[in-house]
């Protein structure tokens, strides 16, 4: 359940018990009210009682709810046989911020079924705008991976787990979980676009640039680019970088391996959101990270 929701079921749920609760005094003749009403106020009563019980039951059971799990289609490579592989386990694992300087990342499991010469996923409610990658284990004991995608595409490509990623953790086949990752406590680093880190190394800073695109469709739209700011020593430590961007971007995910231009995104669009990054560096080792694209700031000199 998310704010939105719980505030609005909590709302109604006040709404139910005051309606109950004045119309049980009515009945009982312990406040006046007119006759007209007096007629009604067991109905009332009942109503409202009814409407408290349900709301309590979908509270007590979130899963007994009318919505429905998504389903993805995992495609396999060209080369590869659906029918050749057996899974037999899944989870998701997706990154939210949570904060400037925190990220958050919420894992699960999933349930993963064969039907119409295809495996499919079975995937939460929760994960509908998230920019959720999956994993599976097969038969053999390899797993699989499905790189981040927004649930709003029912097919993926599946790949076999390797080189981008280290193996899944092993909670994510157990239970859900949340881990939130803190950049830095030190205060000179607060209202700064730092990334997520783990302690283990020094947080990266990223910047960007915007300038005018001129307008589509009546909108405004800016060219801007998103980059590692730090000297040579940091940027030759780094592999790769991964953007997730907003999920109306035809491609969301990206990935950056060119260090002589800062592991550089370009890219256009209208609007500004927070881009959620994970830093690959050339130890295998990986930071989280989190930065909000600013459309005021100016390109410096022209490309």
């Amino acid at each position: 359940m998310t704010d939105h929701q719980e505030i609005l079921f909590w709302t109604f749920m006040g709404f139910f018990v005051v309606i109950g609760i004045l119309s049980l005094l009515a009945v009982l003749g312990l406040i006046k009210v007119d006759e007209r009403f007096r007629k009604w106020a067991v109905t009332v009563f009942f109503a409202g009682v009814t409407g408290a019980v349900v709301g309590l039951f979908k509270l007590s059971f979130p899963g007994s709810g009318l919505a429905e799990p998504l389903f993805v289609s995992l495609i396999p490579p060209e080369n590869v046989s659906s029918r050749a592989i057996k899974l037999v386990a899944g989870g998701y694992s997706y990154d939210e911020p949570t904060g400037t300087n925190e990220v958050k990342t919420v894992n699960g499991k999933i349930e993963v079924t064969w039907g119409n010469d295809v495996w499919q996923a079975k995937l939460p409610q929760q994960v509908l705008g998230k920019p959720v990658k999956l994993f599976f284990k097969d038969q053999e004991g390899s797993w699989w991976e499905v790189h981040p995608f927004y649930p709003n595409h029912n097919k993926q490509d599946m790949f076999k787990g390797s080189g981008r990623d280290s193996n899944p953790p092993n909670s994510l086949w157990l239970t859900p979980s949340s881990v939130a990752y803190a950049a830095s406590s030190d205060a000179r680093l607060a209202g700064r676009p730092w990334p997520v880190a783990d302690g283990k190394k020094s947080p990266v800073k990223f910047n960007n640039y915007a300038r005018d695109a001129g307008e589509i469709h009546g909108r405004k739209y800016y060219e801007w680019r998103v980059f590692v700011d730090e000297p040579d020593s940091v940027l030759q430590s780094i592999k790769e970088v991964q953007y997730v961007l907003h999920p109306t971007f035809l491609e969301p995910l990206q990935v950056s391996r060119d260090a002589t231009k800062q592991f550089e995104l370009v890219t256009s669009g209208w609007g500004q959101f927070t881009i959620l990054i994970t830093i690959v560096y050339r130890d295998g080792t990986r930071e989280k990270a989190s930065y909000y694209l600013d459309l005021s700031k100016s390109w410096p000199f022209d490309r």
